[in-house]
């Protein structure tokens, strides 16, 4: 267990801990009983003598949740998942909207939306506390990569439709973004914009500027075109080249390539990426 862990199950045992002194029993809610039925938990241990079965079971469960700490074999799904119906529909919304889930893509999605799903039925918040717990920008995400959003939504329309329970638990809906971005990288529907290289100076300087470009447009989904014919923008250090068809876009650099060309080059990428954009929508 590395230092990280240990944190996050101290803050635990200190929160329960806490709860245990003053008084706030979980003996007597149904509704968490009910949540212990579907897994198995490792015994409780005897030093922790004020704690009661429920304490240590929910203690167990909201760690499982949360899913910050590898707890191996001290809890345990039973054989009948409780969420299989909406893990189900989730995997199905998925492949409809993205790709055919492998077996093992399938058992990786259930173990992290039990989980998902387990935390959600226990909180039951309708405020999002997922920027909080994984310092997630969902706005600077959504404003970023807009193409990739629009799919995004149209598989939550469609689950949400499905699950209604779902329309309004924006964690859960931010924790599915987090799973599709697992499985889908966020430049896949970004429209590929290609850079042909030309200089008049050595293989090595050529390679430098493409390795200073592709540093700097690393959120971009770019490609480096061999053929002149066939690129979207002409980076060039030559005054006299000219572009080979009119949609082609030709950038002046200087060979050291220094940051406002670099701004240039990263603006006409946006640019083409957005009239992409508009012809894809």
């Amino acid at each position: 267990m590395n230092e990280i862990e240990i944190e996050y199950l101290s803050i635990w045992v200190f929160v329960n801990q806490y709860a245990v002194e003053e008084g706030y029993l979980l003996n007597d809610d149904p509704e968490l009983s009910g949540f212990f039925e579907n897994y198995k938990f490792v015994d409780k241990p005897n030093f922790l003598i004020d704690w009661k079965e429920n304490d240590w079971k929910f203690f167990l469960l909201f760690l499982y949740t949360l899913d910050y700490i590898s707890l191996e074999k001290a809890i345990e799904v039973k054989k009948i998942n409780p969420f299989s119906k909406e893990i189900e529909q989730w995997i199905a919304c998925f492949e409809q909207h993205y790709f055919f889930m492998t077996k093992e893509q399938k058992r990786f999605t259930e173990k992290k939306l039990t989980k998902q799903l387990q935390c959600d039925a226990m909180i039951k918040l309708e405020a999002d506390i997922m920027p909080y717990l994984e310092d997630l920008d969902i706005n600077y995400l959504e404003k970023k990569y807009p193409i990739y959003f629009s799919y995004f939504e149209k598989f939550w329309r469609n689950f949400s439709e499905i699950e209604p329970i779902y329309a309004n638990r924006p964690s859960i809906k931010h924790a599915s973004l987090l799973n599709c971005i697992y499985f889908v990288p966020l430049l896949t529907f970004m429209p590929e914009i290609s850079i042909f290289i030309c200089t008049n100076t050595s293989r090595a300087h050529r390679h430098l500027l493409k390795e200073k470009i592709d540093v700097h447009l690393k959120d971009k989904n770019i490609k480096f075109e061999e053929n002149i014919h066939l690129a979207d923008i002409i980076v060039t250090t030559i005054n006299s080249l000219e572009a080979v068809s009119e949609q082609q876009t030709i950038i002046q650099v200087r060979p050291s390539l220094p940051k406002n060309d670099l701004g240039r080059i990263k603006a006409t990428v946006k640019t083409r990426h957005k009239h992409s954009a508009n012809n894809l929508s």
